[in-house]
């Protein structure tokens, strides 16, 4: 598979080499909303709350650094019009439909490390695996206990919006026989999709609006602030993972 950036006109990789890094955003996050200095049962308490600010803030530090981006695109584009339109329109072509995919995806990954910071916080033991889509999940409490004692693991997948992608999931799972748990902040979730996710053994967690509206799928459809405690739960319930 080619390497992101595979193919990319030269005169385009140091103007979008300045987008920041997901760990670079996630650090800016942090910084301005001064979230080392929330205790830990405050962050439970609103843990919802301060999930969506960060993702909002994480977008703001993207479109902050794209700002500078489309003005360099457009400085480009100008300076190679007069010798060479068609050259130039490929170049603003290719960068701004770059820029949108760069959004897309570091906004995933973004609110995968979101959580990740909010669960090391909590004091919620976690590591990174490849434990379903190949890509990075979170793995609590470890990937070592998930390999040799699946049943005392959860994989906590995110996703930003559900739509059809919750199928991923399903389908990994019925491969895999995992337990899995989706967080996601989409508030666009009908009851019928909370029956088909359901269905494929996804405990589903979403904004509290949505879980109130959801209540007869209480099983399998969580309030986002109940997600801290029940992880908490599930691992002073399974505790440590017999001996070797």
């Amino acid at each position: 598979m080619p390497k992101p950036g595979f193919g990319m006109p030269r005169e385009l990789r140091p103007i979008l080499a300045t987008v920041p890094k997901t760990d670079e955003v996630l650090t800016a996050v942090i910084s301005r909303l001064r979230l080392d200095e929330v205790r830990p049962d405050q962050i439970e308490a609103n843990f919802q709350e301060v999930l969506e600010e960060m993702m909002r803030e994480g977008l703001r530090v993207l479109d902050e650094a794209q700002v500078s981006v489309v003005r360099d695109l457009v400085a480009l584009y100008r300076e190679v019009d007069d010798s060479d339109p068609r050259k130039a329109l490929l170049l603003l072509t290719k960068g701004f439909t770059s820029i949108g995919n760069q959004r897309k995806k570091r906004a995933g990954v973004h609110m995968e490390k979101c959580l990740r910071y909010l669960f090391s916080r909590c004091s919620i033991p976690c590591e990174v695996g490849t434990a379903i889509s190949g890509h990075s999940d979170i793995i609590v409490p470890d990937e070592k206990t998930l390999k040799s004692w699946p049943e005392r693991a959860v994989v906590v997948e995110s996703k930003r919006t559900i739509r059809e992608r919750w199928k991923e999931v399903r389908d990994e799972i019925a491969r895999t026989g995992l337990k899995v748990w989706l967080v996601t902040l989409d508030d666009l979730i009908s009851s019928d999709l909370a029956v088909q996710i359901a269905s494929g053994n996804i405990t589903l967690y979403v904004p509290k609006a949505i879980a109130r509206a959801l209540k007869a799928h209480e099983g399998r459809v969580r309030s986002l602030s109940d997600l801290i405690r029940d992880l908490r739960v599930f691992v002073s319930l399974h505790g440590s993972p017999p001996p070797v």
